[in-house]
């Protein structure tokens, strides 16, 4: 057996030993260069991507309203009997008739005539009426009547016909005008003017 100052040595020893080791192993920083360059990693070039068109759209092209079918009203001497809600005096005469896309008559005084269009929805529209320039003192107020029927008469956008009656109306579907057609009175002794020829006023 060793003497204990001997494997107290020993031990030193080796304490010593690893102290060395320890030492070499761990590198000083003294006079050491340090590469500081940083590394620069290349970023591959990247391609961009193409946008997709936007598709372009087209307006849709608007409707074209289909025209009314015109229709020529029968050719039939209607008598007014009714303006604005009153009922006519029957010495007071006041016609309308249609033929050949004219429309004429009797204002109890003087002849009118104009164009007139319809449809058969019930749409009419009359054209420009002129009027020949009788001066009427009779029967009593034919002016004045004469005057109130040309007035509704230009107002007049709106038909219903009937095989006996025929109503105008204005563009509120007022009925302003009612007609009726049958059998005439008697003429006998009647004065006749011709106040239109061939369309045209005389």
């Amino acid at each position: 057996m060793l003497p204990r100052f001997t494997i107290v040595a020993l031990a030193m020893l080796m304490l010593v030993a690893c102290g060395g080791a320890t030492e070499q192993a761990t590198p000083t920083s003294s006079g050491q260069s340090l590469d500081t360059t940083p590394t620069v990693t290349a970023t591959p070039e990247t391609t961009p991507t193409a946008l997709a068109a936007t598709p372009t759209i087209k307006p849709e092209a608007a409707a074209t309203p289909t025209a009314a079918v015109a229709v020529e009203l029968p050719e039939t001497i209607w008598t007014l009997t009714s303006l604005n809600g009153e009922t006519i005096d029957t010495a007071a005469t006041i016609t309308l008739s249609f033929r050949d896309s004219l429309a004429s008559g009797q204002a109890g005084c003087n002849g009118y005539s104009g164009g007139y269009t319809a449809n058969p929805e019930g749409d009419l529209s009359l054209g420009e009426i002129e009027q020949t320039a009788m001066e009427c003192q009779e029967p009593a107020g034919i002016k004045d009547l004469e005057g109130a029927y040309m007035d509704a008469l230009s107002d007049v956008e709106r038909y219903r016909l009937t095989d006996t009656r025929l109503e105008l109306a204005n563009a509120s579907s007022e009925t302003t005008l009612i007609f009726t057609s049958g059998e005439q009175a008697d003429l006998d002794g009647t004065f006749w003017s011709v106040v239109t020829l061939d369309g045209d006023l005389l």
